[in-house]
């Protein structure tokens, strides 16, 4: 579960690039390829994996499920937020996306994206680097 949330995170990095990782918006473009092609939320469905695959790691079965709770009604708030913001900047464009993919369980896209993905040395530099907090802008 851990190995593939990491190729699932290191994947779906490769297709925002320099909008992943940061707490500035730089919704340039909508991203509907690649494994945004079959969930909304690749990253943070990725995150789950991670999780429950440390859950069961640490022999603590108990833990597992609370931690992914905790995390999934975390993501839940923090992708309303998001989604709203993106039916804003993208309008009916992203609204169809949130018609035809759904938001956490991933389903195969009826049709191909066109969306180009970034050089692995980029997501490494991005995935691998932990931003200090101040380092941080807040939203506008």
């Amino acid at each position: 579960m851990v190995l593939s949330g990491v190729l699932l995170r290191l994947g779906s990095v490769r297709y925002i690039g320099r909008g992943a990782r940061t707490r500035q918006e730089k919704a340039h473009r909508l991203i509907m390829g690649g494994p945004y092609g079959w969930t909304r939320n690749p990253i943070y469905l990725a995150t789950l994996l991670m999780a429950a695959g440390f859950g069961v790691l640490s022999e603590l079965m108990w833990y597992a499920p609370i931690l992914v709770t905790a995390l999934a009604i975390h993501y839940s708030i923090v992708i309303r937020c998001e989604e709203g913001l993106l039916v804003e900047v993208y309008g009916d464009p992203y609204k169809e996306y949130m018609k035809s993919v759904p938001r956490w369980i991933p389903w195969p896209p009826s049709a191909p994206s066109e969306n180009a993905i970034h050089p692995w040395r980029e997501v490494w530099r991005r995935e691998w680097r932990i931003p200090s907090a101040t380092s941080w802008t807040s939203p506008s």
